[in-house]
């Protein structure tokens, strides 16, 4: 884990600086890049999608939005329960700026830190007939904030298209709803990762 933590941020400390590339091999014409993958975290397998518009030789705007969701339903197995289903709806929104340095003919080393804005919502139901209607339904909002980042490589396939694989790792600050006393926490995951990200660019 500390070997990990290191490596990110001694990248990040490389973020301000031209550095290992060769600025003759960084130059392209396409100026849009289009990105999808489908990340694998400690509880939660989202679906990423991002546009990012090229602002400078090297650096790049990053617009993105990821989104989970998964329904369940337990029927009783005795005559003591009650049937339950519960809805799960994560929705991240998030803005930065990516750097890329071609390390290699057709491949680029990216790093970059973005701003999150997440959205977690819980409906759950208990289909009690001896609870009011009110009761029987039960709505969790949470809401979170915070800084993510990228450390990773694409091997470009053709002028366009390429694919890559990096680590994700967010700090985020979480406001929790789910009683009545409102709980503040900070979550840490330093081991999100993009095992497959596919880029197109035009």
């Amino acid at each position: 884990m500390k070997k990990t933590v290191l490596l990110i941020a001694f990248a990040f400390c490389l973020f301000p600086f031209q550095g290992f590339s060769n600025p003759a091999t960084d130059s392209t014409n396409n100026k849009n890049a289009f990105t999808v993958s489908a990340d694998r975290t400690s509880y939660q397998n989202p679906l990423n999608l991002s546009y990012a518009r090229k602002i400078s030789q090297k650096s790049w705007l990053k617009f993105g939005l990821g989104f989970v969701g998964d329904y369940t339903k337990n029927n009783p197995t005795t005559s003591l329960s009650f049937p339950t289903s519960n809805l799960y709806i994560r929705t991240t929104f998030l803005l930065g700026i990516d750097r890329y340095h071609t390390i290699k003919p057709n491949l680029e080393i990216v790093y970059g830190l973005n701003l999150r804005l997440i959205s977690e919502t819980d409906f759950s139901r208990v289909e009690n007939p001896g609870l009011p209607i009110e009761h029987q339904r039960t709505t969790v909002f949470d809401f979170l904030y915070g800084l993510g980042g990228d450390l990773g490589l694409y091997y470009k396939i053709s002028g366009n298209f390429s694919v890559g694989s990096s680590i994700n790792p967010v700090i985020l600050y979480n406001v929790d709803s789910s009683s009545s006393n409102t709980n503040r926490t900070i979550r840490v995951n330093l081991t999100n990762v993009s095992i497959i990200r596919l880029r197109y660019e035009l």
